[in-house]
């Protein structure tokens, strides 16, 4: 409400600043017997007694007519409100001129008409333009605040988006674990605890520090290497995985879950229907600020596109949502499916 306010004092100042100059201007050569100052307070005194006239004027403008018009979606009649207006105006300012500014400001005993069409045009124009000036600038900032809200908008809705996007992890992997741990207990194996450990670490990391926008990317590739190493539990040595890392800054941020769902995608629609011998591989490098990953994986059945598809769709909409430069690419030959994920870190969207 205070800026509100200091943002209307402005313009009022400006405004009777500018008015006040080119009407000292005007009647300089009237009063060749006065001092520069004198004509100025002559010509301030008027400006300022017109407030009387411009001030509802505009307000009115404002607060009446322009609320008509949004309430009742009746241009015509609000453009007639608003001309009546003026017009009123211009009476009014006629009125305050010949029977106050001219005989007690100015000292001018001649008498004047108040509807002198010369005089009545020049005031309904400066009382018109006041009017424009006004509501140009009401406008103006109007329509900045609401594409501020728009912009917040648009992107509460991408966070909210991105929000339901990490929260997309398969279910099945935590079915499938906790099928391993409870077979490791029966056995009452030593890797029962630390299994558990890693399963609880987990899910503290999707529950707590996937909300944060960024994580380092040794946190990301940390989630990563717990998310393998409980999948590997029920795969034996059938599964041969190998992982590539050529990092120079481990701290740098990128957003959380980004690369699970590529690392998901590989044991579900690899590994996990490979009756064979299957095999994943994850080279991640990390220079300058521009980062590569790449997953590749062996599959052995015809899968539906859309099925394969689903996470992989998350990880594009992340990306369209965070990042203004990188490339998704995917591939597929000789049972070997690969993806592969270059990113510019520094160019976050939102």
């Amino acid at each position: 409400m205070a800026k509100r306010i200091y943002y209307h004092l402005l313009f009022w100042m400006a405004y009777i600043y500018s008015q006040v100059y080119m009407e000292y201007v005007w009647i300089h050569h009237y009063y060749p017997n006065n001092t520069d100052f004198e004509i100025f307070l002559k010509a301030s005194a008027a400006e300022y007694v017109l407030l009387f006239v411009r001030v509802p004027m505009v307000y009115f403008s404002f607060y009446v007519s322009d609320r008509f018009i949004n309430k009742q979606s009746d241009y015509l009649k609000g453009s007639l409100i608003l001309i009546g207006t003026l017009l009123l105006a211009t009476v009014f300012y006629r009125v305050i001129v010949v029977y106050y500014a001219l005989p007690r400001i100015y000292l001018v005993d001649e008498y004047e008409a108040i509807f002198v069409t010369e005089r009545v045009v020049r005031a309904f124009l400066d009382v018109s333009f006041l009017n424009a000036a006004a509501n140009g600038i009401r406008l103006y900032r109007h329509r900045i605040k609401m594409k501020e809200y728009e912009l917040t908008l648009v992107k509460q809705k991408a966070e909210a988006e991105l929000s339901l996007l990490k929260s997309q992890i398969n279910p099945h992997f935590l079915f499938n674990t906790l099928n391993n741990i409870y077979g490791l207990a029966l056995k009452k194996s030593d890797q029962t605890a630390p299994v558990v450990h890693k399963l609880s670490e987990l899910m503290r990391f999707l529950l707590y520090e996937s909300e944060r926008k960024s994580i380092s990317i040794a946190d990301e590739l940390k989630i990563i290497d717990d998310y393998i190493e409980l999948e590997t539990l029920r795969y034996s040595d059938r599964l041969k995985i190998i992982i590539s890392k050529d990092v120079d800054d481990y701290s740098a941020n990128i957003t959380p879950l980004l690369l699970l769902p590529l690392v998901e995608n590989a044991f579900k629609h690899g590994a996990s229907e490979s009756r064979k011998e299957a095999f994943i591989t994850i080279d991640v490098k990390l220079k300058n600020g521009d980062f590569y990953f790449a997953i590749s994986n062996s599959i052995e059945l015809e899968e539906e596109k859309n099925e394969k598809g689903i996470g992989l769709k998350n990880v594009k909409r992340q990306l369209e949502l965070v990042y203004k430069e990188y490339s998704f690419n995917l591939n597929e030959e000789k049972n070997v499916f690969k993806v592969i994920l270059q990113i510019k870190l520094t160019t976050n969207a939102v």
